[in-house]
C-alpha cells in the first residue's frame, strides 16, 4: 500500500473526522454522534432536540451558532414589528413563536452537525494537523455566556422596539 493510499483510506479519514468532531463538540459528543447516526438513516436527516425547542435562540448561541441565533432574534423581532403594524391577534404571535420553537427542536441537531462539520473542514483546510484538535476545542464546546447574552440582547431589543412603537 502506498503512502497516499494510507492517508486517504476511508476508515482512517472517518476516525480522524470523529476525533475532530469530538474535540469540537466536547463533553456531549457521544450523545450528539448517536443522534446524528440515527438521523443519517432518515430521509430528512432530522432528530428532536428538547433544549433547542425550549431555549431556541439561547441554545443556538450556547452551541456557538451565533449567526443562527442572530437570525432567530431577527425573526422574533420582525414578527413583533409585524404584530404592531398590522395589529393582529396575540394568538398569531404565539403560534409564530411556537412554530419557531418547533423548527428549532426539529432541525437543531442537524444544524449543529452541519456547524461542527463546517468548523472541522475549515480548520483542516487552514491549519497544520498539529493544531487541529486544540483549535477545535477552542472554537467548539459551549458558551453559557453566549446563551445568556442572546436572551439579554433579544429582551433589550424587544424592549427598545416596544418603546419606540409607543412613541409613534
Amino acid at each position: 500500500m502506498t503512502q497516499q493510499q494510507q492517508t486517504t483510506s476511508p476508515g482512517r479519514d472517518d476516525t480522524i473526522r470523529r476525533a475532530l468532531l469530538r474535540a469540537y463538540v466536547n463533553k456531549n459528543y457521544e450523545k450528539y454522534q448517536s443522534l446524528w447516526n440515527k438521523a443519517a438513516s432518515r430521509p430528512t436527516k432530522q432528530s428532536w432536540n428538547w433544549a433547542a425547542f425550549f431555549l431556541s435562540l439561547g441554545w443556538l448561541a450556547y452551541r456557538k451558532m451565533y449567526g443562527l441565533s442572530a437570525l432567530w432574534i431577527g425573526l422574533l423581532l420582525l414578527e413583533l414589528v409585524a404584530s404592531m403594524v398590522f395589529g393582529y391577534s396575540e394568538r398569531y404571535s404565539n403560534a409564530f413563536g411556537l412554530g419557531l420553537a418547533f423548527a428549532a427542536g426539529q432541525v437543531g441537531n442537524l444544524l449543529y452537525e452541519r456547524q461542527a462539520n463546517k468548523q472541522v473542514d475549515q480548520v483542516k483546510a487552514s491549519l497544520p494537523s498539529t493544531h487541529w484538535v486544540s483549535t477545535l476545542r477552542t472554537q467548539g464546546g459551549v458558551s453559557w455566556a453566549a446563551g445568556a447574552a442572546a436572551w439579554v440582547i433579544y429582551l433589550l431589543l424587544w424592549l427598545l422596539v416596544s418603546l419606540v412603537a409607543q412613541k409613534l
